[in-house]
């Protein structure tokens, strides 16, 4: 079970030479949720507000600090999103950000 979950629905695309326009579509946040039901909740968000069309998912690299996204929490991710689940930044984290 995770204590918190947050999600963000963006779009990146050039605004002009030298700089980038972000389009925000949506949010998500959840308190004390396991991964499966946070995941399915997404992707019904994303259905709704973009078509179910995502380009990217990227999960939070604390898994190795003992949160809600370790291992387990990950392989529901993927199993809702697909392979387009990846972790980001992937530099390590300490342990206690949860």
């Amino acid at each position: 079970m995770s204590r918190h979950t947050g999600a963000v629905f963006y779009q990146v695309r050039d605004f002009d030479k030298h700089q980038k326009m972000f389009t925000v579509f949506a949010d998500y946040h959840s308190e004390g949720l396991f991964s499966e039901q946070n995941a399915e909740a997404i992707m019904a968000l994303a259905h709704e507000r973009c078509g179910g069309k995502l380009e990217r998912v990227r999960l939070d690299p604390a898994a190795s600090a003992r949160s809600g996204v370790g291992p387990a929490a990950a392989s529901e991710y993927e199993r809702t999103f697909g392979r387009i689940v990846g972790r980001w930044p992937i530099h390590q984290v300490a342990d206690g950000l949860d």
